[in-house]
């Protein structure tokens, strides 16, 4: 999703990778959760390779490609949303890389906690803010595809832990009531809701062939959808979220269709999101 930019419909693009080098590849959320060669749980995440292979692209899309955040300031927001996530293993990884002497990362933390803790109360001034930081449209995709990402991985970590009989940060127990106040109250409707994006979109005549190609295999429409032309400013990083996102959502083996749609529901509702409620309520 495209935290604090607006809320879409999912991508369809399937990931490429051979199926022998899927298999064998390992990720961050092994290293994080513990996850040795050959255990019961390494033998569970072969059943989704794609999984695995996609979480390494989009590691490597995030943190080693070229973006006008330094790898030093993407790493100390990771540290800081891991943080947030109580997850110390995965705060650790990224601390030790992080930069913490760029003067903007008070500002960089601040949208981080907004998106990790009050999602609904995403705004365009807090968009605004980080473009008077000197953060360009899409310098702000990679924040907030980063800030989703890290939440994606320690979840994971959590959630492989728990099937290994060990308790999260916070213990068992699930809390199902909306984080902040006001979004137990907006409703839940199965109706197409408009998106706008908060950030300049991409023009599409300045488009590369790559941004092209990407938004042609994303959908029949990107090429005059505000949210594609958003996110194709980081066209790696899309290419890689939309691998994994729909590796997840449609990729056998697991729960069925209908089951990850509802799962997505409940999340959503949770997270006090009703573009993207609505989006998959549409496919519930």
């Amino acid at each position: 999703k495209a935290g604090g930019l607006g809320r879409t419909a999912p991508l369809r693009q399937h990931a490429a990778a051979s199926r022998k080098d899927r298999t064998r590849m390992r990720d961050v959320i092994d290293d994080i959760a513990g996850i040795a060669e050959g255990s019961d749980l390494d033998a569970l995440r072969a059943l989704r390779p794609d999984v695995r292979a996609a979480t390494a692209g989009s590691e490597a899309a995030i943190f080693d490609g070229p973006s006008g955040l330094t790898t030093g300031e993407r790493h100390a927001v990771a540290a800081h949303v891991a943080r947030l996530h109580n997850d110390p293993r995965l705060e650790a990884r990224h601390a030790a890389l992080a930069e913490t002497g760029s003067p903007r990362l008070g500002t960089l933390y601040a949208f981080a906690t907004l998106l990790g803790e009050h999602t609904d109360q995403a705004s365009p001034a807090a968009i605004q803010a980080l473009s008077d930081a000197g953060l360009a449209p899409r310098d702000i995709v990679m924040l907030a595809q980063l800030v989703a990402y890290v939440a994606y991985v320690t979840r994971m970590g959590v959630a492989l832990g728990l099937l290994a009989g060990k308790d999260g940060a916070g213990g068992t127990a699930v809390p199902l009531a909306p984080r902040t106040p006001g979004t137990a109250d907006f409703g839940l409707t199965v109706e197409s809701l408009d998106w706008e994006a908060w950030a300049p979109v991409l023009d599409i005549a300045q488009a590369t062939p790559e941004q092209l190609a990407i938004l042609d295999a994303s959908h029949a429409s990107a090429r005059t959808s505000p949210y594609y032309l958003l996110l194709v400013q980081e066209p790696a990083v899309l290419r890689e979220r939309s691998k994994l996102f729909n590796t997840i959502m449609y990729g056998p083996p697991g729960a069925s269709r209908a089951e990850r749609e509802f799962a997505s529901v409940i999340e959503s509702r949770i997270n006090g999101c009703p573009y993207c409620a609505s989006v998959h309520a549409q496919r519930w």
